[in-house]
């Protein structure tokens, strides 16, 4: 391949391009560059009415990056904060003040008013992982946004960690620290300093968070204290607008999303895990497994309950929303429906190329027992997660073949059906388990093995 086609031949002729190209093209909305000046004047006197107050320490004044008008920079801390932000702020230069309309002053000498509806950066869109020239250069505009921020810590995040590595290496060797989950195989990081998000040194002064995903960037946050300021590739939309490809604008749904969600954790020393797994049978309320925590708290078991469906939900939807390409799809091309959680889509839960999308979700799920290696996991089984909690046992017998497999629900309706419908089995609750389940798993606890 000719030196044309490298990916380095290609970041250099990114890295070299004009530094206008990043904030000053003209766009129909922007036709000067006073107007732009003017909507971010108009923005921060709107955001602090009563002057600048800085997020994190208070300070009373700042810089105003001269690449970057839209960021202010505290003058007492250093940090970085958007002036800019909601998508109605560029119409406020012709006066607009709701998002009803927006008057446009066309190049050709006429105006005009269309429909506004509020729409949404989403850094996963923006990226195609194709080592192409317009991805080199949004690379590019955050490694610059870096140079910006002092002392720096990288987040380590999936694909997109990766892939800022390969054509940014540069901006990973100048961090302070690389921050990796404690989960994570330091050894894969040799040669950088690297700390858990709880061991921050003092003297990191940002935190940029190198994941795209939605619900990722959502858990590191949650792992370095909500309050901990970090930014992430979203900042393209700030400093980069003009090289961002359309698609990665969409528009904003009135939905609850995105919400906090837990990760998928095992409490330390428990003695049994009971489990309600993907998806829903017809779309209703895990009742069953409720009477069985009930029972299981009548005992002197420590156990603990974890509605692995229900985070399987929400975090399919935020993917979704946030960050698909399009429409979902499973690893084998089977397309997803918008709600797969609906009764008319009951078929998708036992294609297991479908159910194989929420791999994520399982594998969490068989690392978190590896650690905590419960003696007895229960499953409450049904029609439309045997093909889950098939796959679930499977690898449960794999890493653990001791654990007891303590099975009931609807599927288990009966003793014939039952064990032909889940054959992964150490012991199968028929019908109600209100009254046995109990006794059951004191029993199993105990190290007996009733017959």
């Amino acid at each position: 391949m000719g030196s044309a086609g490298h990916p380095k031949s290609r970041r250099e002729a990114a890295f070299s391009a004009d530094k206008s190209l990043f904030l000053s093209a003209q766009t129909i909305l922007e036709r000067h560059e006073e107007k732009r000046l003017e909507c971010i004047k108009r923005t921060s006197e709107v955001k602090w009415p009563n002057g600048y107050h800085c997020e994190r320490c208070g300070g009373a004044d700042y810089n105003q990056m001269a690449d970057a008008p839209h960021v202010a920079q505290c003058k007492s801390c250093g940090h970085f904060e958007f002036i800019t932000g909601e998508d109605w702020v560029e119409s406020q230069v012709h006066g607009q003040k709701n998002l009803a309309g927006i008057n446009i002053d066309t190049p050709w000498g006429f105006s005009a008013t269309v429909p506004a509806r509020r729409v949404r950066f989403d850094a996963h869109r923006a990226f195609a992982y194709d080592n192409g020239l317009e991805d080199i250069k949004l690379i590019f505009a955050l490694r610059k946004f870096l140079e910006t921020c002092g002392s720096y810590a990288l987040y380590v995040g999936t694909e997109f960690f990766s892939y800022f590595h390969k054509h940014a290496p540069e901006s990973v060797a100048g961090a302070a620290c690389l921050i990796v989950d404690q989960d994570s195989d330091f050894d894969n990081y040799d040669g950088y300093r690297v700390v858990s998000p709880k061991d921050i040194p003092v003297d990191v002064e940002a935190i940029f968070l190198c994941e795209t995903l939605t619900y990722n960037r959502q858990m590191m946050r949650q792992r370095l204290g909500m309050s901990t300021p970090a930014a992430c590739p979203d900042v393209l939309a700030e400093i980069a607008r003009d090289l961002i490809p359309p698609n990665s604008w969409t528009f904003a749904e009135a939905t609850i999303y995105p919400i906090q969600l837990n990760d998928i954790e095992i409490e330390p020393g428990i003695e049994m895990l009971l489990l309600d797994t993907p998806g829903k049978m017809l779309a209703g309320m895990p009742i069953g497994i409720g009477y069985v925590h009930k029972a299981l708290a009548k005992t002197n078991v420590k156990f603990q309950t974890l509605d692995v469906d229900n985070i399987a939900y929400h975090r399919y939807q935020m993917y979704r929303m946030f960050d698909s390409k399009g429409p979902v799809l499973a690893p084998n091309g089977f397309e997803m429906p918008v709600e797969p959680w609906h009764s008319a889509n009951e078929r998708m839960w036992v294609d297991p190329g479908a159910v194989e999308f929420f791999r994520p979700e399982l594998d969490a799920l068989i690392a978190a027992i590896d650690k905590a290696r419960p003696k007895i996991v229960g499953l409450s089984v049904h029609q439309l997660n045997v093909e889950f909690s098939l796959k679930l046992v499977k690898e449960i017998k794999k890493i653990a073949p001791e654990t007891i497999i303590l099975v009931g629900g609807f599927a288990a309706n009966n003793p014939d059906a039952g064990p032909r419908t889940f054959p992964l089995f150490d012991y199968m609750v028929i019908n109600e388990a209100d009254d046995t389940v109990g006794p059951l798993v004191e029993k199993l606890v105990a190290g007996e093995r009733p017959k």
